[in-house]
């Protein structure tokens, strides 16, 4: 079943309203933003520098309030690094507002301009990898092992790709990639963890006026690998995938964002750089898998509790965005897109490189 934006905001105004804390924010008009997401709408709630955030549905196997709870938590541990949006308020979900929402900062600015912004995102993200462990982030999902769990989760999301029709040559792009970080995966020692956003593609940061970047997409925050943001705040596959933030960076340009991370951190750096590799290779095959996995579930009928969340598109998502999604994911899978992208894989991320 699909809810519509502005019903949703109905009932985020019902929820307002109900709430002696909240009911002066209900009295300020509210503008629905524009649907750039694929797991949340956007309003404004205008003169009071705030943004309702609501979930367009909620992932298989989560009870709604769990999730939003989850969320809620995600904003709570990052806030702390001052590079993310601070949690006002949380509207438990009710009738009207299924998935409940968050009311957060408004962060004023635009997409980061890479490869311009790059000291700015690895400043955001560095500050928050260099969180300190709390009561809440204790709360977040935290992996034994994060690189078994993410090669676990790659195999599950590739069973998908006999369904997929892929060229013979993206196939074996694959499987060579997965082979490899199958052999390398033998040698690697204990992780060093940290607070991740694992979801750190170029376009979910905001870069203020002041040149400062936020991570405004929290919902993934978990505890593991650094290495993880890094990747997907580098990868083809992230810095192509959205109209707001399109360029394909060069090597030189991957290792920037390192670099400059790797001096925001400090000393605390050093932990991390063993799994740099291995985790970028890592992330590119997740994010590769996902693609193949999008594509299988495109074909099945949608349903709320299901496909909208393996695929990672609502069923309100509008055509032109799903399209354009599609047309990235078929660009990525194509065969010499493939062999482009495991050419670029490889980073010099050696100590005396990085600093």
């Amino acid at each position: 079943m699909s809810f519509e934006i502005t019903e949703l905001l109905k009932g985020a105004t019902r929820a307002l309203e109900s709430n002696p804390k909240l009911q002066h924010l209900a009295k300020n008009k509210i503008f629905i933003m524009a649907d750039t997401g694929m797991a949340h709408h956007h309003a404004r709630i205008d003169e009071m520098d705030l943004i309702l955030r609501i979930p367009k549905y909620c992932p298989q196997g989560f009870d709604p309030l769990e999730h939003l709870a989850y969320e809620a938590n995600c904003f709570a541990t990052c806030a702390l690094s001052n590079h993310t949006p601070r949690l006002m308020a949380t509207l438990s979900p009710t009738t009207a507002l299924p998935f409940g929402a968050l009311v957060v900062d408004e962060i004023v600015g635009g997409p980061p301009d890479l490869p311009a912004d790059i000291p700015a995102v690895a400043k955001c993200l560095a500050s928050i990898h260099s969180l300190d462990f709390t009561e809440q982030s204790k709360l977040l999902v935290s992996p034994g092992d994060p690189v078994a769990t993410m090669y676990t989760e790659i195999r599950r999301q590739a069973a998908s790709i006999p369904d997929a029709g892929l060229h013979r040559d993206t196939l074996s792009g694959i499987q060579k990639e997965m082979v490899l970080v199958s052999k390398m995966m033998k040698g690697h020692g204990t992780i060093a963890p940290a607070v991740v956003t694992f979801d750190a593609q170029p376009a979910n940061f905001v870069v203020n006026p002041k040149g400062r970047a936020f991570m405004v997409d929290l919902e993934k925050v978990r505890v593991s690998s650094p290495g993880f943001d890094l990747a997907h705040a580098t990868l083809y596959t992230s810095t192509t995938l959205d109209t707001t933030v399109s360029v394909k960076l060069t090597q030189n340009q991957c290792m920037a964002l390192y670099e400059n991370w790797f001096h925001a951190m400090g000393e605390n750096a050093f932990a991390y750089l063993p799994d740099l590799e291995l985790t970028r290779r890592l992330m590119w095959l997740w994010t590769i898998t996902w693609c193949v996995n999008w594509l299988v579930e495109q074909k099945k009928p949608s349903s709320v509790d299901g496909n909208a969340e393996k695929s990672g598109s609502a069923p309100s998502d509008s055509a032109s965005r799903v399209k354009h999604l599609r047309s990235r994911i078929e660009h990525f899978l194509e065969p010499a897109t493939i062999a482009m992208m495991r050419e670029t894989l490889p980073l010099n991320l050696e100590p005396e490189e990085l600093m």
